[in-house]
């Protein structure tokens, strides 16, 4: 039973997608590893009590545990209790329960691995890993053809396959390739020879449609890794390396997608730029990009990158508490406005709730603190330190992508079954003795936590199939369901903000029918749900930004009504229009540095014909970024 959850969870996770969810792609892969890997880790621990116990001490076992324990007291110390336990909603992984999962995922199979055949066990698992990766590719070479289903952005720029962005999909590509390389060079077996060539060819078409940066970097630092520590290897499989190699840099070179203007960028900076003279002083606030421009500009997203760095030290640096332990997993969007360099208001993400720093080690110095961030390096150095023939080059293909990026939960299930895997192969065991109370509680604390987990996950996830209802409801015309299945959303996840915005768009467009006596009662019911939202989470700014539009329409008196900026005062209610003045003035308060957040106020401050505070939102605008108000905010 464990060796048969075990493949379902390598084969099935990357692949799981779908519909009936908010967010498409991370929550159903998490929930997907929170129920079938506390399965896998508890019918292993069951088996526990009957098979000899191997637990090794060893260099990555103890620092798994340690960085691990570091997560649980960064979460502990974090004022985010609930995103630090369950993960940011809309980036899910890194919370401190996928970090149990994961860590409970990587002992049982350790375990498993001592107790088994495990080079059986572990051929069959990357047999699965590889099978896995076939309709994944697939679907990434279909959807560069407009053939791979319908989504808010387009694909045949950038496929993205089961994962949702391109750069998540390049990043599990970049661990995948060594391994299928590696199969096939190391197989004497010519058939399975083939067969894995042909695999790595397949999926190297689809990770090139992704046109990511930072993977082609990262596959690039895994190949080396590989050639290098396989390089008895190499001269035999020449005659399959060079063919594969000749078509995958061909196909790179026929279809050089939106890497094209950035390589003619490159060149045109190289070639013409050393001769131009400079007239100018240099700026930090390069020119913005209008929308329908279709000029590229080469350094926008590393000016991004740079800003949203310089803003996430800040955030180590602040304080001591911030500087060991850090804020707690996944709460930097909560912290980081704080901090927010004025110069992303000239980038082209101006505009942008910036939830992530783009650089998983920085991350890691803002949530977990020095101490966690020095734990896992440490971590990451044994696992290159111990030159594993297949599993090193892969996790370096993790490690660098990780420079640009953050782990998505298939990336992260590798690394813990691989971070396993090399324990295993590079460690000797000796089984120790083993004490029937220690093993019965270890047993019956096990199951409680993953009966524990596996609760609140279902809940979690049928509430959100509720709330992605109640969304495709609204955008069907029936308020009166989309109020219905929002109510039922929250009760069974009372913690999510979302859901209580959600609820109120639904009541506000449901009052329209009823008299004035009626809805004025369910006025006070969707203001009770906008002062909710907003206790749960003050600092979120998802919620922040996505509540203004709510006390606008709150404000209304008639939503039926057609109502244009500074002739709102026939059609709007004094007493929520005050709520909603008072909360637009906290709100630029609270985010003076992000000219994303004055804009919106100021565009619903005219609506409402709020003219001063209009006049104080354009002050700040001209502060911040006053071209904005040409051609954006006119």
């Amino acid at each position: 039973m464990s060796t048969l959850l075990l493949y379902i969870l390598a084969f099935f996770t990357p692949l799981i997608s779908g519909y009936i969810t908010v967010e498409l792609f991370e929550f159903p892969k998490t929930h997907f590893v929170y129920l079938v890997g506390s399965l896998f880790s508890v019918c292993t621990v069951l088996a526990y009590r009957r098979w000899p116990a191997v637990w090794t001490k060893s260099l990555l076992s103890i620092g798994a545990t340690l960085f691990v324990t570091s997560n649980v007291v960064s979460t502990i110390l974090s004022r985010y209790p609930n995103t630090a336990l369950w993960g940011y909603y809309s980036r899910f992984n890194g919370g401190l329960i996928a970090t149990i999962v994961f860590f409970g995922i990587f002992l049982a199979f350790r375990l498993l691995l001592n107790i088994t055949d495990k080079e059986v066990l572990q051929r069959r698992l990357l047999y699965m890993i590889a099978a896995g990766s076939v309709p994944i590719a697939v679907l990434a070479v279909l959807q560069h053809f407009g053939h791979g289903g319908s989504w808010a952005v387009d694909t045949t720029v950038r496929a993205f396959s089961t994962f949702g962005q391109p750069n998540w999909y390049a990043a599990y590509v970049s661990m995948i390739m060594p391994l299928l390389v590696y199969l096939a060079m190391e197989t004497k077996v010519k058939t399975l020879k083939y067969v894995f060539f042909a695999l790595a060819i397949v999926n190297f078409f689809g990770f090139w449609y992704a046109y990511s940066l930072s993977g082609l970097l990262g596959l690039a630092a895994a190949t080396i890794g590989l050639l290098g520590l396989n390089t008895p290897l190499i001269r035999p499989n020449l005659k399959f390396l060079l063919p594969s190699t000749i078509i995958c840099v061909a196909f790179a070179v026929l279809n050089p997608g939106i890497f094209g203007p950035k390589v003619v960028d490159f060149i045109t900076e190289l070639t013409i730029a050393p001769k131009s003279a400079v007239t100018t002083a240099p700026t930090n606030q390069p020119k913005e990009i209008k929308p329908g421009s279709q000029t590229y500009q080469v350094s926008d997203s590393g000016f991004i990158r740079k800003k949203i760095w310089q803003g996430t030290i800040a955030i180590s640096t602040s304080s001591v508490k911030n500087l060991l332990v850090g804020t707690g997993p996944e709460t930097f969007p909560y912290v980081f406005q704080n901090y927010r360099p004025k110069e992303l208001n000239y980038s082209s993400e101006w505009n942008y709730i910036l939830n992530k720093p783009h650089n998983y080690y920085l991350e890691l110095l803002a949530q977990n603190g020095i101490i966690g961030l020095a734990l896992y390096l440490i971590l990451v150095l044994n696992t290159i330190l111990v030159k594993h023939r297949v599993f090193t080059p892969s996790l370096i293909g993790l490690y660098v992508t990780n420079l640009f990026g953050w782990p998505t939960i298939s990336t992260t299930l590798l690394f813990w079954l691989f971070l396993a895997l090399l324990e295993v192969n590079t460690t000797n065991t000796q089984a120790p003795k083993t004490n029937p109370i220690t093993t019965k509680v270890f047993v019956a604390v096990g199951i409680f936590i993953v009966i524990l987990i596996s609760t609140i996950g279902a809940k979690n996830f049928a509430a959100d199939v509720y709330a992605k209802s109640s969304i495709k409801a609204f955008e069907a015309g029936d308020p009166a369901k989309a109020l219905q299945l929002a109510s039922a959303a929250i009760t069974l996840n009372t913690r999510e903000q979302y859901y209580y915005r959600l609820r109120a768009k639904a009541l506000l467009v449901y009052a329209v029918q009823f008299d004035n006596l009626k809805l004025q009662e369910l006025k006070k019911l969707v203001y009770a749900d906008l002062v909710k939202a907003q206790e749960l989470n003050a600092e979120n700014p998802a919620n922040t930004r996505g509540l203004i539009p709510l006390y606008y329409l709150l404000a209304i008196t008639n939503l039926t009504i057609d109502t244009q900026a500074g002739t709102v005062d026939y059609n709007s209610d004094d007493y929520y229009k005050g709520l909603a003045q008072n909360y637009f003035r906290q709100v630029l308060n609270m985010y003076p540095n992000d000219v994303g957040v004055a804009t919106e106020l100021a565009k619903y401050q005219k609506l409402l014909g709020l003219q001063d505070d209009y006049g104080k939102s354009v002050e700040q605008i001209k502060t911040l970024r006053p071209d904005l108000l040409e051609w954006y905010l006119k």
